[in-house]
């Protein structure tokens, strides 16, 4: 068995013994940092920290330095003198008795340095997306799925020791030798499935086995409301003739899925022509049910998305969030958006489409939900830049024309990937630089303190990674586990880096 479909997946170093476990109860130790930098001493709690209107003191060896009260999100900032550690009492704000922590005072450069605790090697060939399914992050060695698309395999590593715990998927070719070329996945429960870009399919399967257990491909063409006319012959419907008005399309690039429950939400790109210019048909999204381990399809089969290239999806209990890149071309010595593309919101139940947000020539490509509920943040994939959506209106917040700026380059830069944090953080990956940086939603700053700059997950420059996939852990680190709460692929050098938050947020 050659080395590719073995993936094996092998620590560069010797697991490091994580931070402390912190206690469980009412005030969320590990959403506060203590840390000094050039500016002084401070701690600060995240959303949820402890309850709104708390009253927050800072003492040491006896002595009060400094108190404060929570605001209506359970966040709080104060300065503080020299300290080498602190005790933080919360008191008030409907707790039955004052709770106290000790905690040390972190330098918070090195914090930032330790906090990437581990990088793994080597994943299969073309790793395209990273996912840390729910029912296995809690164990002690939990476990991320990588979608090989270069090796048509999903495969799954230990985010602390960085073995495997089962086998992997192996996708088999088509008729015709037409490889899966896996995009990306989605678990529900203790199964997973993942969509085949190649084949125009989906496989769910069983995560402990590796062995598929349903498959549907896309074969039928399906009826447009409004004919596409494309610019050169195309055969749109595989009936081995083209033309160039079409009425109704074969399904084709499946890349992003989500789920809400047990039901499936897949995005079509329809991507009938590669190149420059590249043809996109309209876009569709793809919807499906998982009954008793088989995936059927659902009523309606589809819908057309109001803009082109559809790439990722995120949802929640309610909505499925549908990231439409628009047409994206290589032009005058750099990629460039030649359509506008925006997010459209997708109703689980009706599966109706909502509502739509446009980006105009913003290239969005990824998404992350406010912790709140109340705004989805997306990444795009040409500029170091973040868009914000209010979702209850659809509203542009923050646009191409007023965007989150990441870093000051105007070079061509891709956001893949966005992972949004209970605390109140968007984690957003720069490929280009290696780099991940934290967003507080508060008030949209990148970098927040203790934060102060981006974590650096690779070497960057001319030998950049690649960080492409972000994946958060599920549960309160140093709670519910600990040990590394975010994973981040890096699809050039083929491996998987991991942080560990806690070295920087509680005692």
């Amino acid at each position: 068995m050659s080395a590719l479909v073995l993936l094996l997946l092998v620590a560069c170093a010797p697991p490091r013994e994580p931070p402390p476990a912190v206690p469980a109860g009412p005030v969320a130790w590990s959403y506060i940092a203590a840390g000094s930098d050039q500016d002084g001493s401070r701690a600060h709690g995240f959303d949820g920290s402890v309850p709104a209107g708390a009253a927050i003191a800072i003492r040491s060896g006896g002595l009060l330095l400094a108190e404060t009260v929570a605001d209506a999100r359970g966040r709080f900032d104060v300065r503080f003198g020299q300290a080498d550690a602190v005790e933080i009492v919360v008191s008030g704000g409907g707790l039955a008795a004052e709770q106290t922590l000790q905690f040390a005072v972190r330098d918070l450069a090195a914090a930032r340095e330790q906090a990437v605790v581990q990088r793994l090697a080597q994943t299969g060939a073309v790793p395209n997306h990273l996912l840390i399914p729910p029912a296995y992050a809690l164990y002690d060695d939990a476990l991320a799925l990588v979608v090989n698309s270069g090796d048509n395999t999903v495969d799954n590593i230990s985010l602390v020791s960085g073995s495997r715990a089962f086998p992997p998927l192996l996708l088999p070719e088509a008729a015709g030798a037409i490889a899966a070329q896996p995009f990306s996945a989605v678990a529900i429960d203790r199964l997973a499935v993942v969509t085949r870009f190649s084949q125009s399919g989906i496989t769910l399967f069983e995560i402990a086995s590796g062995q598929p257990l349903s498959a549907v491909d896309e074969t039928e063409p399906l009826a447009l409301a409004t004919p596409f006319v494309s610019p050169t012959p195309v055969d749109a419907d595989n009936d081995g003739a083209t033309e160039t008005t079409v009425s109704a399309l074969v399904p084709r690039t499946l890349e992003g899925i989500a789920a809400v429950g047990d039901r499936l939400f897949v995005a079509a790109a329809n991507l009938l022509q590669a190149g420059s210019p590249s043809i996109y048909a309209p876009g569709m999204v793809l919807f499906y049910d998982v009954v008793a381990r088989s995936i059927v399809r659902a009523d309606p089969r589809f819908a057309t998305t109001a803009f082109l290239n559809p790439q990722a999806v995120v949802a929640d209990a309610a909505n499925a969030y549908v990231v439409e890149s628009g047409v994206l071309d290589f032009e005058s010595g750099r990629w460039q958006a030649t359509s506008d593309g925006g997010v459209e919101i997708f109703d689980a139940v009706s599966l109706a489409s909502l509502r739509s947000a446009n980006l105009g020539r913003g290239a969005p490509g990824s998404a992350a939900l406010s912790a709140d509920g109340k705004y989805l943040y997306v990444g795009s994939l040409l500029r170091p830049h973040l868009y914000k959506i209010e979702i209850a209106t659809a509203a542009v917040v923050r646009g191409p024309d007023n965007p989150i700026v990441l870093f000051g380059s105007d070079d061509s830069q891709s956001v893949f990937s966005l992972a949004a944090h209970p605390m109140g953080l968007v984690f957003a990956s720069s490929f280009n630089t290696d780099q991940v940086f934290a967003i507080d939603t508060a008030d949209d700053a990148v970098s927040p303190w203790p934060f102060c700059s981006p974590l650096q997950v690779g070497e960057g420059g001319i030998a950049f990674g690649g960080a492409q996939m972000l994946a958060l852990r599920a549960g309160r680190n140093g709670v519910d586990f600990r040990g590394p709460d975010l994973a981040v692929l890096m699809s050039l050098a083929a491996r998987i880096a991991t942080i560990d938050t806690r070295y920087i947020m509680g005692p």
